[in-house]
């Protein structure tokens, strides 16, 4: 009903109502039907009165079911009688739409529940015996609305009626009962093969409302190659597991149905695993999540990333994992860090990957550091196989600055080899870049910074080269990556000073550098 708005908007807007309310008693039956088809999609209360006592006038039944729609549709509790009257209508459009409206009038946690509990009865017989497919259908779906507990045994019962689009409604309805019995469950289970797609769905969704941990056991069988083929039933039955796992109040039924799908092969599984064993973790109380069995589903949960292709995933749990695991479990905590670091190590930025790698060498034997600066010494060639030197040289950097000893093996020389070779590299990149536009100038500067003092001898040879070729803009720039790299500002060199001057000043810096 139009309750807003200005006075002219309200006056049109009653004579609208007005109009249709007289058309309710007119002559022609399309427009009487038409007339209670508007006013019950207005929502106008006031039509109510008018179209329960039109529709004992009434004689042309697709009228009288049209006007048994509105009733339904304005939820007019006082057609329950006559709607129950229609059900035994020998007209087959009167009697789905009576069944329809007393559904609507009688919805489950509507104000009205206990108006139509006359025609349980009623509606249970047409969903049970009727001959027609399409009125078993209503009066399932009118079952399923009102969805009363005596209604269960009938809906279960039209789960095996010949006709799918019943069997669908039936499976409907259950789930909307919002609990079953134990048979029933079986019933909805045996179901997840039906022949008809439709109705295997429907069986799912209900399933995620009533069933229980042997439902998603059943249902997670359906998710194994070569069982449920449709890609809608298949997701209807992995939101079913969730829903029944996310339902418990605790974690063991998403642990069990996480292990169920961590034994199959395959990424889809091992992703399904992994959401499952993050629900669970969600379940552990906070202060149970340093307990051996919470400590064990984190594992689980990182053995799942990583089978299912998704490593990075896995770091806030590996993280979590270095928090839990004691310190006098060192050799644990090296596992998980080098788990960790090499993970890291492989996106940027891949500095860190560092920290964990260097903590995992921390008491670890030859075989095993090596093992693990190998895989620094591999990330670091193929970053400059792929013309990246500068990331090479930032990773071995943070190496060398982390384990000055390059870690302690015979690894070592060839390790510091790499950086030099790298840093060599980077610093050519980055001279080029500094005859480039302003946003090239800046990251080779700040990539020159990251070097040190080991760019300054290049540095000052193309600071004297620009300053020899009257390079003014190019002076300035290398001047600035020189104290950045330096960290040196005292060095008294002025670009406004005599050639000379500044060939000698870059003389002595050489001498100190």
């Amino acid at each position: 009903m139009l309750s807003t708005g200005n006075g002219t908007a309200r006056q049109a807007y009653q004579e609208l109502i007005a109009a249709l309310l007289k058309h309710v008693g007119d002559e022609s039956p399309v427009v009487r039907a038409a007339a209670a088809e508007a006013l019950a999609a207005w929502q106008e209360a006031a039509a109510g009165p008018i179209l329960l006592a039109q529709l004992d006038k009434e004689a042309t039944p697709e009228t009288r079911a049209a006007m048994a729609a509105a009733l339904g549709n304005l939820k007019v509790v006082e057609a329950v009688p006559k709607l129950m009257a229609m059900l035994d209508a020998l007209s087959e459009v009167e009697v789905l739409r009576a069944a329809g409206a007393l559904g609507q009038i009688g919805e489950k946690n509507g104000v009205h529940a206990e108006a139509v509990k006359p025609a349980l009865k009623p509606l249970s017989r047409l969903a049970r015996t009727a001959a027609q497919p399409a009125v078993r259908e209503a009066g399932c779906l009118a079952l399923a609305r009102i969805a009363p507990p005596s209604a269960e045994q009938i809906l279960s019962a039209a789960l095996d009626d010949p006709v799918p689009s019943v069997r669908f409604s039936a499976a409907q309805g259950l789930g909307n009962l919002g609990k079953a019995d134990e048979k029933t469950v079986a019933a909805l289970v045996a179901r997840l093969q039906d022949k008809d797609k439709g109705v295997r769905q429907a069986v799912a969704a209900a399933l995620a409302k009533v069933g229980g941990a042997d439902a998603a056991a059943q249902m997670a069988d359906r998710l194994m190659p070569g069982a449920e083929a449709e890609p809608a039933v298949r997701n209807a039955l992995w939101e079913a597991i969730r829903s029944l796992a996310d339902q418990s109040g605790s974690p063991d039924l998403a642990q069990q149905m996480g292990d169920v799908f961590f034994g199959r092969e395959g990424a889809e599984d091992m992703q399904r695993a992994a959401a499952l064993f993050e629900l669970a973790l969600t379940k552990v109380p906070a202060t149970a999540r340093n307990s051996p069995a919470a400590v064990a589903l984190y594992e689980k949960l990182v053995d799942a990333y990583l089978a299912a292709g998704t490593p990075d995933s896995a770091v806030p749990t590996l993280r979590q994992l270095i928090i839990l695991t004691p310190e006098e479990n060192k050799t644990r905590l090296r596992e998980i860090n080098q788990q960790l670091g090499l993970i890291l190590l492989a996106k940027e930025p891949y500095t860190e990957g560092i920290p964990p790698l260097v903590a995992a060498m921390d008491g670890a034997d030859t075989p095993s550091r090596n093992t693990i600066l190998k895989a620094v010494q591999a990330r670091a060639e193929a970053l400059l196989n792929a013309k990246r030197p500068e990331l090479a040289t930032e990773l071995l950097t943070a190496l060398a600055r982390a384990r000055p000893d390059w870690g302690g093996t015979d690894l070592a020389p060839a390790l510091k080899a790499l950086n030099d070779q790298a840093a060599a590299g980077a610093i050519d990149a980055a001279l080029t870049k500094l005859t480039g536009s302003e946003e090239q100038a800046a990251a080779a500067t700040a990539t020159l910074k990251k070097i040190g003092k080991a760019a300054a001898p290049k540095l000052l040879d193309a600071l004297e080269a620009a300053a020899r070729k009257k390079q003014t803009a190019l002076e300035a720039r290398v001047l600035a990556a020189l104290e950045a790299a330096t960290a040196r500002s005292d060095h008294g060199y002025d670009p406004k000073a005599p050639l000379d001057d500044r060939l000698k000043k870059i003389a002595d810096w050489r001498k100190t550098s």
